[in-house]
């Protein structure tokens, strides 16, 4: 019984499969005969969907049974624009009356919206807005049609924007979170491919809408930021007065770095992504962010990436390879504002240094004179900065810049006005006054 119930269920879904490629074949030819009248198409779909209400109930219906068909997906979206749905009269005078067709449980599980956007089907992707389908709707590890919006680098980054802008119209939650608890702005952070129209759009929104979120999203996004050496990203919000939670305990910090040096030698195992590492690093001294102790951040920097770095197996050239010229920046900076002391100072060029020299050779084209050459260079530059900076001195000026700029975004007008942000956002803010 079991055997012959099985094969009834696979010669109905047979079935199916051959109406739907029948489906296709006949749209196909309507699309290929340009002398055809639009109501051949509405015909069409009204043979293959008796039972639906509309032509848009039977597009969704057919779009919700040929996911994994795109030449078909292709017709529907072309069906749209064809017959200029999304432009109907109807749906301009009352762009929610699609949200009364009533779509089986099935269908509305189909994770419809999150698929157009993927396949960029723009205008499957406004019709199934339209029709009431949740933008907030959630894949099994929680990603919505925004999270997967900002990260879908096959669309043309003004096109992404129009679609980002339409979910938020409807009613889109830029904040909600998937189960690694990152929301759809963190995921836009932690791209390497960022574009800023997206991101400035993004940003300003969750500064003008969010205001006692975008402080804890901004935070979010820069550790991601941070973690995929992003640096625009990483010093626009830190302008934004944006911090990293991992910094203001040793331990955190320590655990931090750790995790930065096992992406670059055993994740993605490239010593190319050091010298983005070290210019975000750059902009976090720059900006005085609250850390525990610079001190050690910079002498766990060594520890960890930048001697391992140069020791790595696929360096050909330690001289150049990180960048001597972005480690002396940072060395530069953490002397100028007084936050490497004497003592990490002389540990870092005593016990850390010298491993430049000991560590076994892992590539056999690097001859020991290369990192004769740069150990000499780096201790040349210990003796050039102590002999400045002999007193140690802290500019105290310094230490008012971060909460000069924090408070710029939530004080008054004058403040407001100085913000890098978009002038119906700054009137939006000074309304809030």
């Amino acid at each position: 019984m079991e055997d012959e119930s099985h094969k009834r269920r696979e010669k109905s879904i047979s079935l199916v499969e051959v109406r739907l490629q029948e489906f296709g074949t006949q749209l196909d030819n309507f699309f290929k005969n340009s002398n055809q009248s639009p109501e051949i198409l509405n015909t069409l779909f009204q043979q293959y969907c008796p039972s639906s209400s509309s032509i848009y109930e039977s597009i969704i219906y057919v779009y919700s049974n040929s996911l994994n068909k795109p030449r078909i997906n292709k017709l529907l979206n072309k069906t749209i624009e064809y017959l200029h749905l999304n432009n109907d009269e109807n749906l301009l005078k009352n762009p929610y009356h699609l949200k009364e067709i009533k779509f089986n449980e099935q269908i509305e599980q189909c994770h419809l919206l999150h698929d157009a956007i993927i396949k960029n089907y723009e205008n499957i992707f406004q019709l199934l807005l339209k029709s009431g389908f949740n933008p907030n709707s959630l894949l099994s590890d929680h990603k919505t049609p925004l999270s997967i919006c900002v990260v879908t680098n096959a669309i043309d980054p003004r096109k992404r924007l129009e679609y980002i802008q339409l979910l938020i119209e409807h009613g889109a939650n830029p904040i909600i979170r998937d189960v690694n608890n990152s929301s759809a702005f963190k995921r836009l952070c932690g791209m390497e491919s960022n574009y800023p129209i997206v991101y400035n759009f993004f940003r300003d929104y969750l500064l003008s809408v969010y205001p006692d979120q975008f402080e804890f999203e901004f935070n979010a996004g820069l550790q991601n930021a941070f973690y995929n050496f992003c640096i625009p990203i990483v010093t626009d919000l830190l302008e934004h007065g944006a911090i990293l939670n991992e910094f203001k305990n040793v331990d955190s910090l320590e655990y931090f770095l750790s995790q930065i040096a096992s992406t670059i030698f055993k994740e993605r195992r490239s010593i190319s992504y050091i010298d983005s590492f070290i210019l975000c690093l750059i902009q976090i001294i720059l900006h005085h962010i609250p850390c525990e102790n610079y001190s050690i951040c910079i002498e766990k920097f060594f520890q960890l990436i930048y001697i391992p770095g140069v020791c790595f197996e696929a360096n050909n050239d330690p001289c150049h390879h990180p960048s001597v010229t972005n480690v002396k920046k940072i060395l530069y900076l953490s002397f100028h504002y007084g936050y490497l002391t004497k003592t990490i100072a002389n540990k870092i060029r005593t016990k850390d240094l010298p491993k430049i020299l000991t560590i076994p050779m892992q590539n056999s084209f690097v001859l020991q004179a290369k990192r004769q050459q740069l150990f000499d260079t780096l201790n040349q530059y210990f003796d050039e900065l102590k002999m400045i900076y002999h007193e140690n001195p802290v500019s105290l000026k310094l230490l008012s810049i971060r909460k000069i700029r924090q408070s710029m975004i939530k004080i008054n007008q004058k403040n407001i006005e100085q913000l890098n942000i978009s002038r119906h956002l700054k009137n939006s803010l000074l309304l809030q006054q």
